[in-house]
């Protein structure tokens, strides 16, 4: 795997005057050391008028999901500890950036939850062998996901979902992969329902930032026309950006 430095400049659309934000992301090869950059330092960003950060720390796998289900990360069980401590990592990250006047949107994989989730609720969860954003269960879990993850890091800035490839090479107890369908009719569904999900829990209930990553070589990145129609079906709002 290749690590990569990028920069991103955003902007939403919306009714109102859209937010502009430059954002560096620094994506560490899954389950190796990270890289030593500057561009993982704040400082350094602030210095180079950046305004925000997308650092490779998986919110996800910070939340014990005891608001969920108590029985799935039981307090004091190795991979409740393990949580325990990627949750201080991303909190420690958290304070420095913020120090700095720096935002923080973590890269964030969908979906992926406690392995102990997916033998629970995973076959309500999937159509066939497949996740499932459609799937009632599926919605209800990743509500929960995002409501633990704005209650226990309430500073967090936003999150940067990608779909896709879902890399768990650093996370020992965990388990996911894409709840999209690929193509065709279902696959626009699924981007629908996905976008209106995190635009309702994220950006409305919460004001929080969501970059909607569309880095893929499916037809949501190359295809105006299926691009054009998911996007028409999802209102414009200020924390929304693609």
């Amino acid at each position: 795997m290749i690590g990569l430095t990028v920069s991103l400049i955003l902007g939403a659309l919306a009714t109102s005057p859209p937010e502009t934000l430059l954002f560096d992301m620094v994506y560490d090869n899954p389950g190796e050391t990270r890289f030593e950059t500057r561009f993982n330092d704040p400082a350094f960003l602030k210095k180079w008028g950046y305004s925000g950060q997308i650092p490779k720390l998986s919110p996800q796998v910070a939340i014990d999901y005891q608001s969920f289900d108590t029985t799935l990360l039981p307090i004091g069980s190795k991979e409740q500890i393990w949580t325990e401590s990627a949750a201080n990592d991303l909190k420690a990250r958290l304070r420095i950036a913020h120090r700095n006047g720096i935002k923080v949107c973590p890269f964030t994989d969908v979906l992926v939850v406690p392995k102990s989730l997916m033998v629970k609720y995973g076959s309500e969860m999937k159509t066939g062998k497949e996740l499932d954003i459609r799937r009632p269960r599926t919605q209800e879990v990743l509500k929960a996901q995002l409501s633990e993850v704005f209650q226990r890091f309430p500073d967090l800035d936003g999150l940067t979902l990608r779909f896709g490839e879902t890399y768990l090479h650093d996370a020992p107890y965990h388990a996911g992969g894409r709840p999209m369908v690929f193509d065709g009719p279902e696959a626009i569904e699924s981007h629908i329902t996905l976008l209106n999900l995190l635009r309702e829990e994220v950006c409305v209930k919460r004001g929080k930032q969501i970059i909607y990553r569309t880095w893929d070589f499916g037809p949501f990145h190359t295809r105006p026309d299926f691009y054009m129609s998911v996007t028409e079906k999802v209102a414009p709002h200020p924390k929304l950006f693609f």
